[in-house]
């Protein structure tokens, strides 16, 4: 049976992130704050990708089912990023007596949260109507700036080690 379907990888469009852990080998509270965060992150790519890869594939039957793990998707993203603009950073930035050190992470949230905004009401409005095409082409138009950002943040929150006051 011959099909114009794209071939499927695990790791397609986003790749999955190495923990800061692994990578440098270190336990210290803040490498494994980042390497939990990684985790968090890792598991919004395979979201991302599956929704991605599975949207052309969908069975007519099956697509108010998909639209509902779509939404999930969108709503735990959101909810990951209001908790850190209401709770994890500006914790952060008491402890560290600043008020400024995670502004860029805030900042990179608005550059994709309007995209996924967008693949919620589309999703909404057509629920099991929906295109394939037309989703992963609202996909495709936040997918880099949502990639920057999950990849940025980690490091960021390993370079909060200067701000140890245990160390200090």
């Amino acid at each position: 049976m011959a099909t114009d379907l794209p071939p499927m990888y695990t790791d397609t469009p986003l790749a999955v992130l190495h923990t800061p852990q692994f990578e440098m080998g270190e336990t210290d509270p803040f490498t494994v704050e980042a390497f939990h965060m990684v985790l968090s992150h890792n598991s919004f790519i395979r979201g991302f990708n599956s929704i991605y890869q599975q949207a052309p594939r969908v069975p007519p039957a099956d697509k108010a089912d998909f639209v509902g793990y779509c939404i999930a998707w969108h709503d735990c993203v959101d909810a990951h990023h209001r908790y850190e603009e209401t709770e994890l950073f500006p914790n952060i930035n008491k402890a560290a007596s600043r008020t400024d050190l995670m502004n860029t992470a805030v900042d990179e949230h608005a550059t994709f949260h309007g995209g996924m905004e967008r693949m919620k009401a589309y999703l909404e409005k057509k629920r099991a109507n929906f295109l394939a095409a037309e989703l992963i082409a609202i996909l495709d138009s936040f997918k880099d700036a949502l990639y920057s950002h999950l990849k940025a943040e980690s490091p960021s929150i390993v370079a909060l080690k200067q701000y140890n006051r245990e160390t200090n």
